[in-house]
């Protein structure tokens, strides 16, 4: 169990490398200048189904006990592309 412990603490360090610095950052508040839209429902959706692929997958292949490699190619690689094909979709949209 040492090897998810492990991804847990790169997990936890990564997000104090990028949430921490604008959590200390004093820079003034700037009102009504970027709006935040809301999340669309299909949006959610696509959240929603990237955690629960990720979830299942990790605790079927197992990859902290055994190889990686499958949990890779089967896990976070569709995920990952799949969010960069919205991403490159939604610039073209904007454009």
């Amino acid at each position: 169990m040492a090897g998810f412990q492990e991804l847990l603490i790169i997990v936890v360090i990564c997000l104090g490398i990028f949430f921490v610095p604008r959590m200390l950052s004093k820079r003034p508040v700037v009102a009504n200048v970027l709006q935040k839209r809301a999340m669309s429902g299909k949006l959610r959706i696509a959240v929603a189904v990237s955690v629960v692929h990720l979830f299942l997958l990790g605790v079927l292949l197992k990859p902290w006990r055994s190889d990686s490699m499958p949990f890779l190619y089967f896990g976070v690689a569709p995920v990952a592309v799949g969010w960069l094909a919205i991403w490159v979709y939604a610039g073209f949209k904007s454009r």
